[in-house]
């Protein structure tokens, strides 16, 4: 149901969900650049951007996303297949887990298919894709993973669940 939802941006790769014009890109790219830029030319990652609001801490701030795996893409790959890739992947981890979330509480297949459903496409989640970017959406969809460890870890109690969730 996502790809055929997400199918014009999976049938053209270069183009993107957002527009080139979209705050999100403008400061991710920059994000990203500097980051590159930083490790080509001093072999590390950078912990300050001089860049921004007079400068300011860089690799402590959680909206540059360096630490996120799926960010190493972007060294490797064309960024508009990248953040694509990002927003269709994302969409369906939160469709996947939400359905696991209810599975766990016992609701029933067709009712966690229907929940996974509303949450993947509820404005919301939408808008925080179109409008937040990166930052809202990605933790938007390991929330429902984190809530079904908990639940979990009280139901059979066991400390792993628990120490997963907050890994998570």
């Amino acid at each position: 149901i996502v790809s055929l939802f997400f199918h014009e941006v999976i049938l053209s790769p270069n183009k993107l969900i957002y527009s080139s014009a979209s705050d999100h890109i403008k400061i991710f790219e920059h994000f990203k650049q500097f980051t590159f830029n930083h490790i080509q030319k001093y072999g590390e990652l950078p912990l300050w951007d001089p860049f921004i609001l007079s400068s300011g801490l860089f690799i402590a701030d959680p909206e540059t996303f360096v630490f996120y795996p799926p960010n190493f893409l972007y060294f490797f790959l064309n960024d508009n297949l990248v953040t694509n890739f990002l927003i269709i992947f994302h969409t369906f981890l939160l469709g996947m887990f939400t359905y696991f979330f209810m599975r766990v509480i016992k609701v029933s297949r067709f009712g966690s298919f229907v929940s996974a459903l509303i949450i993947s496409f509820s404005g919301k989640y939408m808008a925080s894709i179109l409008i937040a970017g990166h930052t809202t959406f990605l933790n938007f969809a390991l929330t429902p993973l984190i809530f079904a460890l908990f639940e979990l870890s009280i139901r059979k109690g066991k400390l792993f669940y628990s120490i997963l969730a907050g890994v998570v």
